[in-house]
């Protein structure tokens, strides 16, 4: 019924939370969207995930964006932007894993280590357990279990896009509990 529809007008749809112009508009550029981004990260998941935050974007915004150029050149600078900015997170968190494995080499006696890990991971424990419950145990399962996003979101039956928003706001709850030295830690074993 939309096949006929450009991608313009679709955007117009999805601007009034039409969720079937939104699915056309996904039908129609994720997969060349999602080379894109993978051309550039060469991560399929890394690049699945840019796509997928790039289209949650777009319906969460959806009243609020205003293309001044066309839709694709909206949703490939749109996933070129996340793209850098994933680029820049990860080396910032590269950053923060040298650190935090400086200062833990650093430590004089195994005594220290244990006891720092010990508390460490028991106030985690606690923060992890006041976070909303199925943002918990989404957070539970990529840390403790080591799940991948796919694998967290077929396991729970809940789509990969909300597995990511869990994650991500959790991983902002616990930085700003636990300042950026210690969550450094916590993307070091999330990893």
């Amino acid at each position: 019924m939309l096949k006929h529809v450009d991608n313009r007008e679709l955007f117009d749809r999805v601007r009034s939370s039409d969720a079937l112009a939104y699915a056309e508009l996904y039908e129609r550029m994720g997969k060349p969207l999602l080379i894109y981004a993978y051309k550039r990260l060469h991560d399929m998941e890394a690049a699945q995930d840019v796509l997928h935050e790039v289209f949650l974007g777009v319906w969460e915004r959806r009243a609020e964006i205003l293309l001044p150029e066309s839709v694709e050149a909206f949703l490939y600078r749109s996933i070129l932007n996340n793209v850098l900015n994933k680029i820049r997170k990860e080396k910032y968190n590269q950053m923060y894993k040298e650190s935090f494995m400086a200062f833990y080499d650093g430590a004089d006696n195994t005594l220290e280590k244990d006891l720092f890990e010990k508390e460490f991971f028991e106030t985690l424990f606690v923060e992890i357990n006041a976070l909303p419950d199925k943002m918990s145990e989404v957070f539970k399962l990529r840390f403790y279990e080591n799940l991948s996003n796919m694998e967290v979101a077929e396991r729970l039956g809940i789509s990969h896009h909300t597995v990511a928003t869990h994650m991500k706001r959790a991983l902002a709850v616990l930085r700003s509990r636990f300042g950026e030295s210690l969550f450094a830690i916590i993307l070091y074993y999330l990893k």
